[in-house]
């Protein structure tokens, strides 16, 4: 009662888009969700916690669209109710127009939103991909494209430092994978690049192949395949060969795989060239260092050293910053300005981004959300003294079928570990972990928290000096 009742709030329509954005407009999410506060008699009052509705164009016409709704529903209902009839008719009358509302606001999302979907697939986003195709047939530069489950922006970020280091070179912002995004890229270009970098998204089957006939890119690296995105693609399989189609668009010599990713190596080729924390491109990588304050190591070549001193944290890293210093020297870049190139990389933000608090040094980790990220940062946490180790974290989401395996192999990975403190956040994947743990002898502390935003809030309620708290994954409202 609590859930259609809440549909009369002055701000219904708000949370309903804001449910919405937080999906990403996609319809079975934001039917799941409904369906969760339909059965828990959640109202739409607590979906809004972690975040707050951006305000963009399209927000804004869904939240003045529901209250359109609201509109027109307030007419007919009074319309309605002055008919008149008999005490039992208006009875009727109101439950099932008081029943009307949450059901029009509903079902109204749903249709537009829906057909919104499909004519921006078919039509706003095939024009747009048309687009980046159109401009690249005549650029006389290279376009180098960046997939994976998890690293591309990393990934990106270094090709660009190391090969702007010498030559023109430009690549979409942030974490912009989309047809949208690309197009945008484009039209900002002066067109005297000498490469180009492209970061794809990988959110639905055919996601890849489409991006790389649109771009038919020259290099192409996959930096990793996780479980990742498994309420879209069927399998990890599926999600495999969406990334392996680029084989149909870049010559094998112009294609990279990452080597350490446990589960893209079943489909990687002994011909393949791949990259890993061992070396690349006949780069050997020797003295590996790893603190808190960065990632240090050597490139060995024959007679040839370099020395790289990178503030990206944990072994994780030397695989991606080996490979974007030996590509950059394979297209032409001096030694020592690449070298130096990776000392202007900082972590981005929430991507193992160090910080301290009450002497403590928290590593946030919590943009991470796919498997590989999750056990590196766990292995990262295992290299490093302190004088107790705290580790958190609330699993992961969309693992499908995969959703046992993936966090029974987390839990395995914190008994390793061995941190003094778990602090897991309370939700499907707790019992699980919590299982795993128990099996396996874990000795450390195991707490649980029912609301990981008020904890986070007090943190430093829970840290001293001396501490390191390892942060990963954040579970956004409609998981919650």
């Amino acid at each position: 009662m609590k859930f259609w009742l809440s549909f009369f709030h002055p701000r219904a329509p708000i949370f309903l888009v804001y449910m919405l954005q937080q999906v990403e407009y996609r319809v079975a999410g934001f039917q799941k969700w409904v369906d969760v506060l339909t059965n828990t008699n959640h109202p739409l009052t607590s979906v809004m916690k972690r975040q707050k509705l951006v305000p963009t164009t399209k927000a804004k016409l869904l939240v003045g669209l529901g209250y359109g709704v609201i509109t027109l529903w307030v007419l007919l209902f009074t319309v309605w109710l002055l008919a008149g009839g008999t005490p039992m008719i208006l009875f009727v009358r109101v439950a099932l127009g008081l029943l009307a509302l949450p059901v029009s606001l509903i079902l109204t999302y749903f249709l537009v939103v829906g057909l919104a979907g499909l004519v921006y697939t078919n039509t706003v986003e095939r024009k747009r991909l048309e687009y980046c195709r159109e401009y690249l047939q005549t650029y006389s530069g290279k376009v180098i494209v960046v997939a994976g489950s998890y690293g591309k922006t990393s990934m990106k970020e270094l090709l660009l430092a190391t090969l702007s280091a010498h030559c023109n070179v430009a690549a979409t912002s942030g974490n912009g994978n989309t047809p949208s995004a690309h197009a945008a890229f484009i039209r900002s270009l002066e067109g005297n690049e000498d490469y180009l970098i492209f970061e794809l998204g990988e959110g639905k089957p055919g996601d890849v192949r489409r991006f790389a006939e649109a771009l038919r890119p020259d290099y192409a690296v996959v930096t990793g395949l996780a479980p990742n995105h498994l309420d879209q693609y069927d399998s990890i399989d599926a999600l495999a060969q969406d990334m392996l189609s680029l084989r149909q668009y870049v010559p094998a010599n112009a294609l990279f795989f990452a080597g350490d990713s446990t589960i893209l190596r079943a489909y990687v080729a002994s011909s393949d060239s791949c990259y890993d924390e061992q070396g690349a491109l006949s780069w050997q990588v020797q003295q590996v260092a790893v603190s808190t304050e960065g990632t240090h190591f050597r490139l060995v070549k024959g007679r040839e050293k370099l020395d790289m001193k990178s503030h990206l944290l944990g072994r994780h890293q030397i695989a991606p910053i080996a490979f974007a210093v030996a590509f950059a020297l394979y297209c032409g870049v001096p030694h020592q300005k690449a070298a130096r190139a990776i000392e202007t990389v900082f972590p981005y933000a929430h991507r193992m981004q160090p910080s301290t608090l009450s002497g403590a040094i928290l590593i946030d980790d919590t943009y991470n959300g796919n498997l590989e990220g999750m056990l590196a940062g766990l292995r990262l946490l295992q290299d490093l003294k302190a004088e107790r180790k705290i580790y958190i974290t609330p699993g992961l989401v969309d693992q499908g079928a995969e959703t046992q395996r993936v966090h029974r192999q987390i839990a395995e990975q914190i008994a390793a570990t061995r941190p003094d403190w778990v602090v897991l956040m309370q939700n499907s994947a707790t019992d699980i972990i919590t299982s795993e743990l128990q099996a396996l002898g874990y000795g450390g502390k195991v707490t649980y928290q029912s609301d990981a935003l008020r904890f986070y809030q007090n943190l430093s309620q829970f840290v001293r000096a001396g501490d390191i708290v390892m942060m990963q994954n954040d579970w956004t409202d409609n998981y919650h």
